[in-house]
């Protein structure tokens, strides 16, 4: 056995084999999942795509719609929602918008795509999103601290567009669905303070929190290591749900009650019904009434679906203990090294 394995070559995205999606466990509600190209033109050093940089590369239009129509063995309700789950499907935006031309031809009932914000500069793109019937959309928000966005290179995310992106989306029939970090190494206790009424202020729909990882390989890793901050070298840790490394400011506790606190109010039932009539007040009748009726279906199925698991999952979560543990250390062993985050049903 070799300690690495190199694959020379990148493979090619053509003749690519269509999916079988009746071998799909049965209680997805939308097994109907393709990608469209591999790659982001972003650099962000906290993501493993940066561990190798590699060319932004797109499959055949022909070929994708192949995946989305490949639906015959299922059952005929599952064929009328898909998700396209590129790293970014906006790398190229020629290409991704000839890709949403032909997807709005399907005609489904909803279908939920992943891009990089700053895509949603383009009014064209905006539009298309919404003609394919776009219902959700997966957006690498992070932060709403610029200093924390420029720490990890982020730089084509600008707070200041946050809110009114996610307002286009919205009157759009379209659900913001974005990721937040905690832990990121700019990160204060003044932010943390403020991050629930942001989150209020610019909009966003649902959020999937997480704690920030030094992916092993990435330029973030290899900085974080070379400064001894590594805390925890079990690579079962590195998902989002422990902190593994030292943060530069804060301590474990304080970026644990922040996670704790911004969740429990996110996600309380008052805000999330709040959200939710919100953005229903945005909707107006593009489409015939049974077609707008049918969306309005599909967002709420959508919305609450989203909003009621994050919240059980962030309620359900696990973190290491690490207030005594000191880099170097080995990792703690697993009885001693986990306990409930413990706010179960709080701030409902």
């Amino acid at each position: 056995l070799k300690s690495r394995y190199d694959a020379g070559e990148m493979p090619s995205l053509e003749n690519i084999p269509a999916p079988r999606y009746d071998l799909a466990e049965k209680q997805f509600a939308a097994p109907v999942v393709t990608e469209a190209s591999r790659g982001c033109p972003h650099a962000c050093t906290y993501c493993q795509l940066n561990i190798r940089r590699q060319p932004y590369r797109t499959r055949p239009i022909a070929d994708v719609i192949r995946d989305l129509r490949s639906t015959g063995r299922l059952p005929w309700h599952k064929r009328k929602m898909a998700m396209v789950l590129d790293n970014n499907l906006g790398g190229n935006l020629a290409y991704t918008k000839a890709l949403l031309r032909e997807i709005a031809r399907l005609k489904f009932w909803g279908i939920g795509f992943q891009f990089s914000i700053e895509c949603l500069r383009d009014e064209e793109f905006v539009e298309l999103l919404a003609e394919a019937r776009c219902r959700m959309a997966f957006i690498g928000m992070e932060s709403l601290n610029q200093a924390s966005l420029a720490g990890v290179q982020k730089r084509q995310n600008k707070v200041e567009e946050y809110r009114e992106a996610f307002e286009k989306l919205a009157r759009r029939g379209i659900l913001s669905f974005t990721g937040l970090m905690f832990a990121l190494e700019e990160d204060t206790p003044a932010y943390y303070d403020t991050l629930p009424e942001q989150l209020e202020h610019i909009g966003t729909s649902v959020i999937l929190p997480s704690i920030s990882i030094p992916i092993y390989g990435t330029p973030w890793y290899h900085q974080v290591a070379a400064e001894g901050r590594i805390c925890d070298n079990d690579l079962s840790h590195y998902e989002g749900d422990h902190l593994v490394f030292r943060h530069r400011h804060l301590s474990p506790g304080e970026i644990f009650a922040a996670y704790r606190r911004v969740n429990r109010i996110f996600y309380s039932w008052k805000n999330i019904f709040k959200r939710w009539f919100r953005f229903m007040g945005k909707q107006s009748r593009r489409e015939s009434r049974s077609e707008y009726l049918l969306k309005l279906f599909i967002l709420t199925f959508i919305y609450f679906k989203l909003s009621i698991f994050q919240r059980h999952h962030a309620q359900q979560r696990i973190f290491p203990e690490l207030e005594t543990r000191q880099p170097g250390d080995s990792p703690a062993p697993r009885e001693e090294a986990f306990h409930p985050v413990g706010w179960l049903g709080a701030g409902g």
